[in-house]
């Protein structure tokens, strides 16, 4: 099981707060023209296990 977040890329504070939270960043998709980070939390790492 994962948690998956999209973030605008130019969006400096959100992105560091999701890595904070432990969100790895996965690669870039383009949304609309804009393009937009795509992060992964896996299970274990959010329950420590």
């Amino acid at each position: 099981m994962q948690k998956t977040d999209i973030l605008v890329s130019n969006n400096i504070s959100s992105n560091r707060g999701i890595q904070k939270c432990g969100f790895i960043q996965y690669g870039e998709i383009d949304i609309d023209g804009q393009a937009h980070l795509y992060y992964k939390l896996r299970k274990s790492e959010w329950t420590g296990k």
